[in-house]
């Protein structure tokens, strides 16, 4: 369940309120029974007995004026009597009627003073002589008596105030621990649910200010504070995160600076080295430790360069491109140089420090490139040439797809196509002999070999087909080729049919020759024969010669 952190502060105050209420009412609920000032009017009541026994002892000697002081001293002794036992303003003063406790004294003062007072009022109306002093002789145990009544009035009264004030120091004291206890109770738990999680929070927040980003605040509950936790963890996280991506990239910018071809330096507002990329280092043969704080002049001692650099550390305006050559034992070494101002923070200071990226490019490579580039576009050209002069015609296809990538003019014109047209199409589609399934056999034949030749037959457009003589090469460039030179054979191949028919009639005629041969040498044979028989010479002895050679060969 959610709580709310108002509603706990809110509980909190309400809690102390409830304190000063109910110390409020318990102090309240403890009346105090006795008026001070009635303590005060007591005293005077005691003083003023003690005054009237002064008076009725002198009044026989004092005469007419004491006898006047005695009456007025009556007067108001029975009426502040009367306003302590029904209350009333006195002097400025108001006084509450007697309570239980203090009735009782009150009346004992008044059951004296009823019996006396008569007898005073009496005494203040004779007229001086023995009888007066006899009557005032009588009143002195009365007066005695008033003034007992009167002092314990006044203890009774003062008892009353010390119990009072006995009983009100304890409520008191027992408010100070109730609201002491309560003071306690609130700052626990400002501490325990307020104070506590704002110190976590705070806690955390110094961790993350000094660079710990796993920093977390666990507040288990669901107020405000809570969700405070929450998104200050969140945001850490995200935080946490962001800089390990921000490191990833670093180190990834750092990579990607160390595999460039190019020469990258940051450079300080003096011209001095702080960093170079491996391609900057091996350019001009650096070592990456002992390079660091070098003046750039001493690495490229090129003129008006540094002065560029500075114009542009001062106004902050990038230049792009220049060429310098650098004087180096062979002659001069190309390069082109691109500067711009950039402001890195130092991560001990807020203010941030200028600094200047160079890149150094150098053309060396280029040029030969280009070079290269210039003498492979002649040997093409030369290529083409060759190409388009030949009687014979040449193809380039693709090993892979069987696509005609290139011909010239007498590969065309043999087929009826055009160049445009020709390119169109694949091998299969001019012979009949290599189709889909061969090609690729002749193809890894070709790429083991190197280098084949075979006959073959090619479609024209019009339909009719012709033989050809198809010397193949495998060439591997910027990727791999097929070269065909293609020779159309058609009057070899008359030639051919003609020479055999030829010779085919020579050796018919060669075949009747021979066999007149044969049966003449035969007939020459049988003649000698018969003539060794009937005992004459012979007459072809050439012939016998051959015979026995003939015998010979055949044995």
């Amino acid at each position: 369940m959610r709580s709310s952190l108002a509603w706990r502060i809110g509980l909190l105050l309400a809690g102390l309120w409830c304190g000063a209420v109910i110390s409020f009412l318990v102090f309240n609920s403890l009346r105090v029974e006795t008026d001070p000032t009635a303590i005060t009017l007591a005293g005077r009541q005691m003083g003023l007995a003690g005054e009237l026994g002064q008076l009725a002892d002198s009044t026989a000697w004092e005469r007419e004026g004491d006898r006047a002081r005695l009456r007025e001293r009556v007067a108001t002794f029975d009426s502040r009597l009367t306003v302590l036992e029904q209350g009333g303003e006195i002097d400025g003063d108001h006084i509450q009627p007697t309570r239980d406790g203090v009735a009782e004294a009150v009346a004992g003062v008044r059951a004296v003073w009823n019996d006396l007072r008569p007898r005073l009022v009496i005494a203040g109306r004779q007229p001086a002589g023995p009888e007066l002093e006899r009557t005032c002789r009588d009143l002195a145990p009365a007066i005695k008596a008033l003034q007992m009544k009167s002092d314990e009035l006044t203890r009774t009264l003062e008892g009353q105030i010390r119990a009072a004030r006995l009983r009100i120091g304890w409520v008191l004291a027992a408010v100070a621990g109730t609201s002491l206890a309560l003071l306690l109770l609130g700052l626990w738990y400002a501490r325990r649910f307020i104070v506590r999680p704002i110190l976590l929070i705070d806690g955390a927040a110094k961790r993350v200010r000094d660079g710990d980003f796993s920093a977390r605040v666990q507040v288990p509950r669901g107020d405000e504070l809570s969700s405070l936790a929450q998104t200050f963890n969140e945001m850490a996280a995200k935080t946490q995160d962001l800089l390990v991506a921000m490191e990833l990239r670093r180190k990834h910018t750092e990579t990607l600076s160390e595999s460039l071809p190019l020469g990258t330096a940051l450079l300080d507002h003096d011209l001095n080295l702080l960093r170079a990329n491996r391609s900057f280092r091996e350019m001009f043969e650096l070592d990456e430790l002992d390079s660091t704080g070098r003046p750039i002049q001493a690495i490229l001692p090129l003129t008006g360069l540094a002065g560029r650099l500075r114009a542009v550390m001062e106004n902050g305006e990038a230049f792009r491109g220049l060429r310098f050559d650098l004087p180096i034992p062979s002659g001069v070494r190309p390069l082109r140089i691109t500067a711009a101002g950039t402001r890195l923070a130092e991560e001990e200071e807020e203010e941030e420090e200028a600094r200047l990226l160079l890149v150094v490019e150098d053309l060396s490579a280029e040029q030969r490139l280009q070079a290269e580039a210039q003498a492979a576009q002649e040997r093409l050209a030369l290529f083409r040439s060759l190409m388009e002069q030949s009687d014979d015609g040449v193809e380039v296809v693709d090993p892979e797809t069987a696509r005609f990538l290139d011909a010239n003019e007498k590969a065309c014109a043999e087929l009826g196509y055009t160049r445009e047209e020709f390119l169109a199409l694949i091998v299969p589609d001019i012979d009949p002999i290599v189709d889909k399934s061969v090609f690729p056999k002749i193809v890894a034949e070709l790429r083991e070999s190197g280098s084949m030749m075979l006959e073959s037959l090619q479609h024209r457009k019009d339909g009719t087909t012709f033989p050809v003589e198809v010397s193949l090469g495998y060439v591997r460039l910027d990727r791999d080729y097929v070269i065909a030179i293609v020779r159309d054979v058609t009057e070899r191949k008359r030639a051919q049919e003609e020479n055999l028919r030829r010779l085919d009639e020579l050796q018919r005629w060669q075949s009747v020759m021979l066999d007149r041969e044969d049966r003449n040498m035969k007939l020459k044979r049988e003649v000698n024969e018969l003539l060794r028989r009937l005992g004459e010479p012979i007459r072809y002895p050439s012939q016998e010669e051959a015979g026995e050679g003939t015998t010979t060969g055949e044995a």
